[in-house]
């Protein structure tokens, strides 16, 4: 079972989120935002396999959560998505893309954001059998 960590700031989305990912066979440590994230991953292992980030609510918050990430040489193979509106998308441009495993614009569909997550550690898998994580970009666009 892959564990996921999720970052979302709103708590009905957090929590709606949380129970639709765990009943997709999914194990899922919440965060409130970036800084909580940070501390759970300096906490005692395991490492998730996975971190899925809402930029909407918080974005200075979670982009400096994935600068964090991808410095620290133990966190930067675990495969980052971040869920944004387009526009916000267009707005960071090629800096977070580069930085980035995927995508989803809000709003989106439950399964949309389930093949994104498949996909994504399918991949990683692929790319690192004996690793938890990747940092093989991929973009998604939902």
């Amino acid at each position: 079972m892959s564990t996921i960590l999720f970052v979302e700031a709103d708590t009905q989305l957090r929590e709606l989120l949380s129970e639709l990912l765990t009943f997709s066979g999914y194990a899922v440590i919440t965060s409130l935002d970036g800084q909580a994230a940070l501390a759970r991953l300096q906490g005692p292992p395991p490492l998730p396999d996975m971190i899925l980030a809402d930029v909407l609510q918080s974005p200075s918050d979670s982009l400096e959560l994935l600068k964090k990430v991808r410095k620290r040489r133990k966190w930067r193979r675990i495969p980052f998505i971040v869920m944004t509106t387009q526009p916000q998308l267009d707005a960071f441009g090629l800096e977070l893309k580069d930085k980035v495993d995927g995508f989803i614009s809000k709003p989106f569909a439950i399964q949309d954001l389930l093949a994104i997550i498949q996909q994504t550690l399918a991949d990683n898998q692929h790319s690192h059998p004996k690793q938890a994580s990747s940092t093989k970009p991929t973009s998604h666009l939902a």
